[in-house]
């Protein structure tokens, strides 16, 4: 889990270091409050599915296991002509997906076995609001899970 806390926090610190050129107002991770017109433009990150790809034979406890966890970068503005919500879909994913990916550890050697890609798009949609448009895009952090938090 140490790997996923810190991937997580990285997608976190590209995002927050490039929120102004993506003229982004709101910005949340796991969201338990509404989203207002006035939060927008809104990013906001979701922890996905996190599944384990292969454990290990090495232990009973099957540790360490390769895992892929689904993130989802969820994007909603209101539509305007001089924007459009895939160029901002297409602005997140290059500040996201930038290298150098991997992140680093904590005693800041670049992890090799920590990797993230692009899965798939979702939308755009408009939930059922009128002027609204949202997009998400879900990507793939992919980890060595040792057992440890």
């Amino acid at each position: 889990m140490k790997k996923r806390v810190l991937a997580l926090a990285e997608i976190k610190r590209r995002i927050a270091a490039a929120k102004t050129a993506l003229g982004i107002k709101t910005f949340r991770h796991n969201v338990r409050t509404p989203i207002l017109k006035e939060d927008l433009v809104a990013l906001l990150v979701f922890d996905g599915i996190d599944e384990i790809v292969e454990k290990s034979a090495r232990n009973a406890t099957g540790y360490p296991q390769k895992r892929i966890m689904e993130v989802a970068l969820e994007i909603i503005h209101l539509a305007d002509p001089a924007v459009s919500i895939y160029q901002r879909y297409n602005d997140v994913r290059a500040v996201v997906l930038v290298d150098p990916w991997p992140v680093k550890l904590e005693n800041g050697s670049p992890d090799g076995m920590t990797m993230l890609s692009e899965l798939r798009a979702e939308g755009p949609s408009g939930y059922g609001l009128p002027d609204v448009e949202g997009i998400r895009l879900i990507l793939g952090l992919s980890y060595t899970d040792d057992g440890t938090i």
